[in-house]
């Protein structure tokens, strides 16, 4: 008790120097529970978003992978994974390991996808009207193309000032301005309504269509998997619009966010942005980004008037002049008054787009239930195509606007096999099968001369000449059957679906499991089975986005370590200092009969009072801030820190191991900076020490 009342005594007696020691004390504690909360939240939510998302616990590829499993490291192409030849029989062995819950097979890869132009869509619609004999609809169609054409004539009037007569290169110019007078003309129209119906519609789709020029070209990057088994196992799957592709059958799901950022309407999907940042606050007259935006819009003024009929174009226009306040007639300057939108009348003109416009528009260039046309190149570097449905949209729950997440589009495992150029056993058959119907024999190359060109050669058939049509009688399908609605209706069995290559899988694990332990044991069950697979945790299958937290703990260790040390420094400083400037106090005090012991004592428990209170002032402090964090949140300022947070906010977690890692190292490193003071203490002979004069 004593010893106490000595420390507080000689605490209180130096205040300067307690105040310092004590504001390092307290800031290095509040850095250590408000960091380690943070980090832990962190870590948390980014594993969550990552295992939950399309990387699963565990990812396995081949050992003779060229690339890493990487999913949200920035795209630089197709990684060669290698191949999975054997999937069920490698889910059969992984799934055997105590803990694994299931696993899904898995390839990503990267697709074009053109969507055609207005002029192409109605064409299209031109053409159905015709054949369908449906002469209503043919005229009301005829008068909308009419009327781009007109448009894509005044815009087209502009580049007469860039043709030179001596230069080749404005021939191309001079041709489509010659095209589009013709189209502009009477006869042409009148001709089109009559006998010269084919040849026009000809003419306007082969040199008309392509002047529109707003053909949109997608890079989509995709993963092929096993729909049912991928919806069941990451749970924050969820989706949007449309309906889930049925279970076995072929299909694709755009990703949310590449859907409405990058098929949707170029006018409605600058005008959600702009909605964005004026619902957090931004003001169009004042941010740069958000004027430019509207600026854009006014100058697409076209991406809206040409896909008006003749019958929007009248009640959409009087409804613009009602809310202009105009008598303005002419649909363009109408349309441009109409994009120049302020601060103030912003929510008003976006609730009259979706309100009135974009029901009369082709909203989405790849609309829900559509046939899609994915390109993509084969492992072997060919280009293929295939044909799939579109049945919907899905996001990410909690993850909405993350662009991490969003990137990734899904379609079942058949259709990735056909892309990626991986034969089915069907395929395979029915090459066999017209190997031998050719009867196609494998020659020895020494031999191939004699093989081919010898005296054995034998006229099997006397065939007429004519001309060669080389698609004759051969099925150019997948499987024997055309891409149409009767392979896309084919329902697929399970065993079909797990039979067969991938380049990848993931593996979810069940509750509680922990992550090391298992990759070794399923790693060390697939050696022992002689599959040739590697296995990754979550954090390296994520690429760079998994290094991040590791990287933030270095960054606060490192920051931690150096407040500890320079705290030590200037606690030894500091006691050192006291110890001089009290050498007789503790002379006197060894010569009454203090041991050194509690010397030693003495200024240890003066340490521990100060580690003790500025700490437990430091720990409340830092727990009070993590409490605040948690109630309002940390909003994620970027769609990178949308996805880390797995959400829109981050709400840190306050644990009692924190709290306990804060004060224990707050109190070692009093402790330990007193150490070498209170030794040196220890030192001082009584008559010395009383003998110094002041």
């Amino acid at each position: 008790m004593i010893l106490f009342r000595i420390a507080l005594r000689n605490i209180f007696a130096t205040k300067v120097r307690t105040l310092i020691i004590g504001l390092l004390v307290t800031f290095g504690t509040v850095l250590v529970v408000l960091g380690g909360s943070l980090l832990s939240t962190l870590e948390y939510t980014m594993s969550k978003s990552i295992i939950g998302s399309v990387s699963g616990h565990l990812q396995l590829y081949s050992k003779d992978a060229k690339d890493p499993v990487e999913f949200f490291s920035p795209p630089t192409g197709t990684p060669n994974l290698g191949s999975i030849d054997d999937f069920k029989a490698m889910k059969k062995a992984v799934e055997g390991v105590d803990g694994v819950e299931a696993v899904v097979p898995m390839g990503s890869d990267f697709a074009i996808v053109f969507s055609g132009n207005i002029m192409d869509i109605k064409l299209a619609e031109l053409r159905d009207a015709q054949r369908a004999g449906d002469q209503q609809r043919f005229d009301v169609v005829a008068d909308h193309v009419r009327r781009i054409v007109s448009l894509l004539g005044e815009n087209m009037d502009n580049l007469k000032g860039f043709i030179r007569e001596d230069a080749n290169s404005s021939d191309d110019i001079t041709a489509s301005l010659e095209d589009l007078e013709r189209v502009t003309s009477d006869e042409f129209w009148e001709a089109l309504d009559g006998d010269g119906r084919e040849s026009g519609i000809v003419f306007l789709e082969n040199k008309i269509a392509k002047l529109a020029m707003d053909e949109s070209m997608l890079f989509l990057r995709y993963i092929g998997t096993d729909t049912a088994a991928f919806v069941q196992n990451f749970e924050l799957f969820e989706m949007v619009k449309g309906e889930m592709i049925p279970p076995g059958q072929r299909g694709f799901l755009f990703s949310e966010f590449i859907y409405e950022r990058m098929v949707k309407h170029q006018v409605a999907r600058r005008l959600d942005r702009i909605k964005e940042w004026v619902d957090t606050g931004k003001k169009i007259a004042d941010d740069n980004i958000v004027s430019k935006r509207v600026d854009m819009n006014v100058r697409q003024y076209k991406d809206i008037v040409f896909q008006l009929d003749g019958e929007a174009t009248a009640d959409v226009g009087a409804k613009l002049r009602k809310l202009l306040g105009t008598d303005e007639t002419d649909m363009v300057e109408l349309v441009k008054a109409y994009l120049q939108m302020t601060d103030e009348n912003f929510q008003e003109r976006y609730d009259f787009f979706y309100g009135e416009i974009a029901p009369r528009i082709i909203l989405y260039a790849v609309p829900i239930g559509e046939i899609l046309t994915v390109r993509a190149f084969t492992r072997s570097g060919y280009s293929t195509s295939v044909n799939v449905k579109v049945y919907g949209t899905y996001q990410f729950r909690g993850m909405e606007k993350s662009a991490l997440s969003g990137v990734y589009n899904l379609m079942d495992l058949m259709t990735f096999r056909d892309l990626y150029g991986y034969m089915t056993d069907e395929q395979t058959a029915e090459i066999q099968d017209l190997k031998d119907e050719a009867q196609i024999v494998v020659v020895d190359r020494a031999s191939a001369e004699d093989d081919l060109f010898g005296g054995d050669a034998e006229v099997v058939e006397e065939v007429e000449s004519g001309g060669f049509d080389e698609f004759a009688d051969i099925d150019m399908s997948v499987g024997g059957t055309r891409y149409t609605d009767e392979l896309m209706d084919h329902v697929y069995s399970q065993d079909d679906i797990w039979t067969g290559v991938t380049t990848n899988a993931a593996v979810r694990l069940k509750e509680g499991v922990d992550v090391a332990d298992a990759l070794e044991r399923v790693q060390a069950a697939l050696d022992a089975g002689g599959h040739n697979i590697k296995v990754v945790d979550w954090r390296e299958a994520s690429g760079l986005v998994g290094q991040f937290v590791g990287v933030v703990w270095i960054v606060l260790v490192t920051a931690i370590f150096i407040i500890f040390l320079v705290a030590l420094v200037i606690i030894n400083n500091s006691m050192v200092m006291a110890t001089l400037d009290r050498t007789r106090e503790i002379g006197t005090m060894r010569a009454i009969g203090a041991q050194r012991k509690y010397i030693l004592k003495m200024f240890l428990i003066e340490s521990s009072v100060l580690a003790v209170g500025f700490g437990l002032f430091g720990t409340a402090l830092g727990a009070g801030i993590v409490v605040t964090l948690h109630h309002f949140g940390i909003p994620a300022v970027s769609d990178e820190l949308y996805f880390i947070f797995a959400g829109p906010r981050l709400y840190p977690i306050l644990t009692g191991g924190h709290i306990a890692a804060a004060f224990v190292a707050n109190f070692l490193t009093a402790v330990a900076s007193t150490i070498y003071p209170a030794m040196l203490a220890t030192r001082i002979e009584p008559v010395k020490a009383m003998g110094k004069e002041d």
